[in-house]
């Protein structure tokens, strides 16, 4: 478990001051792949970096399950053992217990040009006392959990993108951490070998009962593998739910947003901005998203015999997540004034959740 409590960071320039973190709380339950999403500048990375003290926050606490807590207070960083009730002043020791449970992984792979696959690997294992023959060992085994056994002995030169990727999943798996930090590790690759290294974390996650704490600023990424997901904007968490009910049901013009850009049915938006004259004055065109309690039950037809109107299907979409079906259409809705409303007082009163996006 990892629980961050009441972080803050700024950052203070010449010319100005930076609140990258105001206030922010989240919960992250062992064995969760638990996503962070938002635009640049909306204070994940810096978030992420503060869980291992890459980057020291202005003030509140870090608790990870097995390590113990750091707080800030006045500037100033106290320890706290797990099952200890004693604070001590935080040292170059305690973060090398912390960050030895937390592997962390970047865009741009940070690999050594010069060194083959297998000693960019062995690199932080040199540094723990283990001797050669424990650390081939161990280099194979991680070649072999990233599927690059072929590639032992090439150079960082010779890979794509993705086989890159999964050196440094591979060295930052390398002292067994329980915890992984994914800063954007999926933003420089092309959609082939994002969905690889996607498909490779979430086969850790499940082998290894790895916690991954995944930043990005993609949706789709959220949607393919996190369990639980924040939504960030200017330092704050202004969303934070289980993935399914977020995409579902999202709170936040923000959060909206951003499920629309990962949904077919975020379309709709350029058609309109297009002025395509989609709705005369009879018409009213309706955004739809049928949860999994009615995803499958007839409701247009139903809607269209019951109040007479036709419903017609501009887009349309499903998609499982989780386990679970979400369906979403794009309607455009005729007939009499009052039969529209009822149409869509009558979805609504099935749990069918409603846009209207524009009436004629």
């Amino acid at each position: 478990m990892i629980e961050l409590k009441n972080l803050s960071k700024t950052y203070v320039s010449p010319d100005e001051e930076i609140n990258a973190l105001q206030d922010v709380s989240i919960r992250v339950e062992s064995g969760q792949v638990y996503g962070i999403v938002g635009y640049s500048g909306a204070g994940k990375s810096t978030l992420v970096r503060c869980i291992n003290y890459l980057e020291k926050p202005d003030a509140g606490s870090i608790t990870i399950d097995g390590i113990g807590s750091i707080t800030v207070k006045n500037g100033v960083s106290f320890y706290r053992a797990e099952g200890s009730e004693t604070e001590v002043k935080l040292t170059e020791r305690h973060l090398k217990a912390l960050r030895k449970n937390l592997g962390m992984i970047f865009q741009h792979f940070n690999l050594l040009d010069r060194s083959t696959v297998y000693d960019n690997i062995a690199y932080p294992l040199k540094y723990t006392g283990r001797d050669r023959e424990s650390i081939r060992k161990r280099v194979l085994e991680l070649l072999e959990l990233v599927d690059l056994t072929d590639k032992v002995n090439a150079y960082p030169s010779e890979l794509s993108g993705g086989q890159k990727q999964r050196v440094a999943i591979a060295r930052a798996l390398a002292s067994n951490p329980r915890i992984l930090l994914s800063d954007e590790a999926t933003s420089a690759l092309d959609p082939d070998a994002t969905e690889s290294i996607l498909k490779l974390l979430k086969d850790l996650n499940r082998k290894l009962n790895l916690t991954i704490v995944l930043i990005t600023h993609e949706m789709a990424v959220v949607k393919s593998i996190c369990d639980r997901v924040a939504v960030m904007e200017n330092g704050r968490v202004v969303e934070e739910g289980n993935v399914y009910d977020v995409f579902s049901n999202p709170q936040q013009a923000i959060t909206r947003k951003f499920v629309g850009t990962s949904s077919g049915l975020g379309k709709i938006n350029e058609l309109i901005k297009q002025d395509l004259d989609m709705v005369s004055s009879d018409d009213t065109l309706i955004k739809c998203v049928f949860a999994e309690q009615n995803v499958d039950e007839p409701l247009v037809s139903d809607v269209s015999r019951r109040f007479d109107v036709n419903m017609n299907i501009y887009l349309g979409s499903v998609e499982i997540l989780q386990g679970k079906a979400l369906g979403g259409l794009v309607l455009k809705v005729e007939g009499e004034p009052e039969n529209r409303q009822a149409a869509i007082d009558y979805l609504r009163q099935h749990k069918v959740r409603v846009e209207v996006i524009e009436h004629g």
